[in-house]
């Protein structure tokens, strides 16, 4: 389902935050929308085109 050509998206981009990650969370919990969130929330990869 996930791989590596999905583009990953800053986390600040989506929740205005100051950290930002490319990568995927350790702990991938699904995609909602077309968001990607680690299982506790703290993480997340918006996939595919915006």
């Amino acid at each position: 389902m996930l791989s590596e050509s999905y583009d990953a998206r800053s986390w600040n981009a989506f929740t205005g935050s100051d950290e930002t990650t490319y990568d995927w969370p350790d702990d991938f919990n699904g995609i909602l929308g077309n968001c990607a969130f680690s299982s506790n929330g703290s993480k997340v990869a918006i996939v595919g085109d915006l």
